[in-house]
């Protein structure tokens, strides 16, 4: 799951970085890290997953490099 969505965000940054627009692609799953909820089955926790929304200091210090932080 989820193999179109990297496949097009790789293809995305490429295509950016052909036009001459400065972009690096990075994979979200390094920094996005799900929450399992009390009262959903497991089941519900993986279909439905739901993340912290809350400003990571460490993400964002790795993230440096990005200028849109």
């Amino acid at each position: 799951m989820g193999m179109g969505e990297l496949m097009a965000t790789e293809l995305g940054a490429r295509f950016l970085r052909s036009q001459g627009i400065e972009t690096s692609w990075w994979d979200a799953r390094l920094g996005l890290k799900t929450e399992a909820r009390e009262s959903a089955s497991v089941r519900a926790n993986y279909l439905s997953a739901t993340c912290d929304f809350a400003p990571d200091a460490a993400l964002r210090a790795s993230l440096g490099h990005c200028r849109a932080l």
